[in-house]
């Protein structure tokens, strides 16, 4: 199990803070019509409390391909969340 921290800023082309992704990413896990309802709104809860989730490899690369392939989540936000979780998914434990 990996622990993935989204407990960061997205930033815009200024690198201002803009809002932090582990309460925007906790609002479209919520919001989502696809995957596991319950395991989604579990990660939606600890991301926005804890702002972090503990994952294995396939719900990595689950979350991966959700963001990567949502229309509705902006590039801004993708590339926040992938940059974290493309970290988590090379750290040795």
């Amino acid at each position: 199990m990996k622990k993935v921290n989204f407990g960061v800023d997205i930033k815009d082309f200024k690198g201002e803070a803009v809002g932090k992704l582990n309460e925007v990413f906790a609002n479209v896990l919520q919001m989502s019509t696809e995957g596991n309802p319950v395991k989604m709104n579990s990660w939606a809860v600890n991301l926005y409390v804890k702002g972090e989730i503990e994952v294995d490899d396939a719900d990595l690369q689950m979350l991966i391909d959700f963001i990567t392939n949502n229309k509705q989540i902006p590039n801004i936000t993708k590339a926040a969340a992938l940059e974290v979780m493309q970290k988590a998914k090379t750290e040795v434990i």
